[in-house]
């Protein structure tokens, strides 16, 4: 890969972790992946994601564990399944939280202020309160809502690779929920990351896309 490049890559790996029965697994994999960002990438600032997903209360000890070894790594953390409790306690050095309703991201909004970044899945027009959508890995659709550059999206959906995670970068994703690509990789979560990085650089090339400063 390319080294030295100003700001930040246009388009971001993103991975969604939802199982928390083998702490030290995870922990193992996700240092993995964010060895190879940290290492491969040839740009000044990284710009990628985890999402940890909340979805039994006894999960967040673990959760707020994992957030505080993986930001020591560089990487941007928020949680899904999350409540406003959970967001003011034991979740609260997450960098924001992921909801799945307008109303949800406008009581977390309301309650947290602007500082955490708060995302919002949705197959429908952006929320100005959210600071990025998670939208079905749909070039076209995300061309529609993300293509002109204003609304920050995350492709998310079943099936994708390095093999097509370059259409969606075209088409104007910023972030690639390709966890499950990575982590699931034949040659290992190392070998997964690089692979996706790889892709998504020549995606960028591809679009003659200006880093992010």
């Amino acid at each position: 890969m390319s080294r030295n490049k100003s700001g930040a890559p246009p388009c971001g790996l993103y991975a969604r972790i939802d199982d928390f029965g083998d702490v030290v697994k995870t922990i193992g994999a996700i240092r993995q992946m964010a060895s190879v960002i940290n290492r491969a990438s040839g740009y000044e600032q990284n710009m990628h994601m985890l999402e940890f997903a909340a979805g039994v209360p006894e999960d967040a000890e673990k959760i707020a564990d994992l957030i505080t070894i993986m930001k020591a790594q560089g990487m941007v953390c928020v949680v899904s399944g999350a409540t406003l409790d959970q967001a003011g306690g034991a979740l609260g050095m997450a960098d924001g939280f992921v909801l799945s309703s307008a109303q949800d991201l406008a009581a977390f909004r309301a309650a947290l202020g602007d500082d955490p970044i708060l995302g919002l899945v949705t197959k429908d027009a952006p929320d100005a309160r959210a600071d990025y959508v998670i939208l079905p890995a749909d070039p076209a659709l995300i061309a529609k809502i993300g293509g002109g550059g204003d609304v920050v999206v995350c492709a998310r959906g079943e099936g994708i690779t390095n093999d097509n995670a370059g259409a969606l970068a075209r088409a104007g994703a910023s972030f690639i929920d390709c966890g499950d690509y990575i982590f699931s990789h034949e040659k290992g979560v190392m070998q997964g990351a690089v692979n996706m990085l790889y892709a998504l650089e020549l995606a960028a090339d591809d679009t003659g896309a200006a880093p992010l400063n």
